[in-house]
């Protein structure tokens, strides 16, 4: 019961907090601002994330295991989004069930929207109301699909998967559509092909630029992996792409940040394919950035990752490191948190693999997933770094004919 009245009180709040009109149109003469618009600009904070979460209000939403939740950071409250009276949060018609293959979310001027596949779905924050946005470029032979909406266009990247004459033909697509004329064709940012599925890229937008950093493995039967990496900034007004720092190298990166004076990056380098072939060496990992001023990219010194630790994350000042093991069937992580000049500040452990998702005020936020479900959302405190919290429950459970049923009875015939 106190949970159904807490919930009542969410969707007043956001029904009535202060939010827009939910219109698409967006005003052009805000197009060149150089302030962080709130409404209608994506939030850097969480990049990290991918599109799976947004902080609108203090009202935490995230996306996990196809399901929208909540978690009020006022109240402590938290849950799948839904005020249906007699629903039970278990089949399709929930308003917290977003559908398959769910690559994103995002709040967008007092309206949510998502994709499922390559359709862009909106509702209000409540879950009612929703709608088919429009389609989106891609079909089934697509990979890594991300979804941004940004001052009045919606972004979207992907892989598109292809053969030709024998060999595979790959395709890194960047496309742009307007959010106002939901029937205007896309328009290519950009395209670039590439022999491998495992091209890498990270979309970070800023004010009325948005930059592109893109790697492309040369041959991946080289042990390490060379890449190609080239760095873009396209101009959102003039719709125009330049290429402004390109590099090939065998280093790889975790994070990319913007800043007013330019844009970091969180490299490593390992001695085997991947970051996990040799987990007990010491692998190099440094901070470097590129200058919108001077256009030159200057790294720090390397640090010497201790041994085991097989990712690591920049957050807020913060490093933090993640080393995971199999026991039998299941996958066992710890982490150690350091401060920007390696000291070790905690460590702890958790059950499962990692996702950051990035920070609030209290500490790093992230998800943890067991196989293909994600069991819920988490923090881990800045000031008791060893003591992780528990903000959202997930349900783990499947779906199958809209019905939710547990996973240990797909494929048994129970």
């Amino acid at each position: 019961m106190r949970r159904a009245v807490l919930f009542l009180v969410f969707l007043f709040i956001v029904m009535n907090g202060g939010c827009s009109l939910g219109s698409e149109a967006f005003p052009q003469n805000l197009l060149r601002s150089q302030s962080f618009l709130e409404e209608y600009d994506v939030q850097p904070e969480y990049v990290m994330s991918e599109n799976t979460f947004y902080n609108d209000h203090s009202v935490y939403y995230t996306c996990m295991n196809d399901w929208l939740y909540y978690y009020d950071t006022k109240t402590g409250s938290g849950g799948k989004v839904c005020g249906k009276a007699e629903c039970n949060h278990d089949t399709d018609s929930c308003n917290a069930y977003l559908g398959e293959i769910v690559s994103g979310i995002q709040v967008y001027d007092g309206k949510l929207y998502w994709t499922s596949g390559i359709v862009l779905y909106r509702s209000d924050l409540n879950g009612e109301n929703r709608e088919t946005y429009r389609v989106l470029e891609g079909s089934d032979a697509t990979m890594n699909y991300r979804f941004y909406i940004h001052r009045g266009s919606v972004y979207v990247s992907f892989i598109a998967i292809g053969v030709e004459e024998g060999d595979a033909r790959n395709e890194l697509r960047i496309m742009r559509y307007s959010m106002e004329d939901r029937d205007a064709p896309g328009e290519r940012v950009l395209t670039q092909p590439g022999p491998y599925s495992t091209i890498g890229c990270w979309c970070r937008f800023y004010r009325d630029k948005l930059y592109i950093r893109v790697r492309n493995p040369l041959d991946l039967t080289e042990s390490p992996t060379p890449y190609q990496h080239d760095l873009y900034v396209y101009d959102i007004v003039d719709k125009e792409l330049q290429n402004i720092w390109s590099a090939q190298d065998s280093n790889s990166m975790r994070n990319v940040t913007v800043t007013e004076s330019g844009l970091e990056f969180l490299n490593y380098r390992t001695t085997g394919d991947h970051i996990f072939v040799n987990t007990e060496d010491q692998w190099p990992v440094w901070r470097s950035e590129y200058s919108f001023e001077t256009g030159e990219m200057k790294s720090e010194e390397e640090h010497a990752m201790d041994p085991g630790y097989t990712v690591v994350y920049w957050v807020e000042g913060h490093y933090i490191a993640f080393r995971s093991t199999w026991i039998g069937e299941e996958e066992k992580a710890s982490y150690r948190i350091y401060d920007e000049s390696w000291t070790v500040l905690g460590e702890g452990e958790l059950e499962g693999s990692p996702y950051i998702i990035g920070a609030d005020e209290k500490g790093i936020l992230l998800q943890i997933s067991v196989g293909i479900a994600k069991t819920g959302l988490y923090r881990i405190p800045w000031d008791n770094p060893s003591a992780m919290e528990t903000l959202i429950q997930a349900d783990t459970r499947a779906m199958s004919d809209g019905v939710l049923i547990s996973r240990e009875s797909i494929g048994s015939g129970k």
